[in-house]
């Protein structure tokens, strides 16, 4: 805002252009999609991304688990009462999902939950909406899925959302 002299229209104009002009300049790293009247932009899925997701989806029909959603932490970050930043993800399994979102982390995560469900991607949205509503999402952490909430909070919200 400060580059507009506190002009807000005229600052989100310029933003917009300058992420259009991102988006045109390098289709293969960003995407961008209408939703609602809201423009969304986002970095673009990789061959090898696609590649995990595929090999998540055999792993688990070779094994026979199914899709479910999952909550961990590190032991750094755990305390013994109140919230601290849990991350809520989804993955055909978990397990696997969670070791490749950790590889360059100091400690190993400490998963503290999972739940299978036939449709995890509703699933972990609603647990999503309802923690953000809640004023419980950790906006300084990498992405969108980090928490400050409670291993108990999650597992009661599962029940609420499901009934």
């Amino acid at each position: 805002m400060g580059l507009y002299d506190q002009d807000e229209a005229k600052a989100r104009r310029e933003y917009r252009i300058r992420l259009g002009l991102l988006v045109k300049q390098s289709p293969s790293m960003f995407t961008a999609t209408m939703s609602d009247g809201i423009v969304l932009v986002g970095l673009a899925a990789t061959e090898t991304e696609t590649a995990v997701e595929e090999d998540e989806e055999e792993i688990a029909e070779s094994t026979g688990v199914q899709p479910a959603v999952y909550w961990y932490t590190f032991p750094a970050y755990k305390r013994p009462d109140g919230p601290f930043p849990i991350k809520i993800g989804r993955g055909n399994s978990p397990e696997i999902r969670i070791a490749q979102q950790v590889t360059s982390m100091p400690e190993q995560p400490e998963v503290l939950g999972t739940y299978e469900h036939a449709d995890v991607n509703n699933l972990e949205r609603a647990l999503h909406a309802v923690l953000t509503l809640r004023g419980k999402r950790k906006h300084d952490a990498p992405g969108t899925e980090w928490f400050m909430t409670t291993p108990q909070e999650v597992s009661q919200l599962i029940k609420v959302v499901l009934g």
